[in-house]
């Protein structure tokens, strides 16, 4: 099974890896402009999907990041099917 993501997310991804923004003198607390970047906010999406699928453990997700974040965890990439796909398997 193939998935897909739109060339729109795939163009912003591209921008942002080019200008990727830092945390602000190295604290990452400092930083809205980091952590609403979509590669964070789906690096996040999908690291609270592994621990809720793995660990039955979530994030707490603060902020004006917490929409976004719930958004992107309903869309095709992050769901419970990719891991599936991905075969994943954690030994502990």
């Amino acid at each position: 099974m193939t998935i897909k993501e739109s060339r729109r997310s795939i163009k912003q991804w591209e921008r942002e890896f080019k200008h990727f923004n830092q945390p602000i003198n190295g604290k990452v607390e400092d930083g809205y402009n980091y952590y609403s970047q979509d590669i964070e906010i789906d690096a996040i999406a999908f690291s609270n999907l592994m621990l809720k699928t793995y660990f039955k453990e979530q994030l707490i997700i603060l902020g004006p990041i917490k929409k976004p974040v719930a958004i992107r965890a309903k869309k095709s990439l992050i769901s419970s099917n990719l891991l599936q796909l991905m075969n994943i398997e954690i030994i502990l």
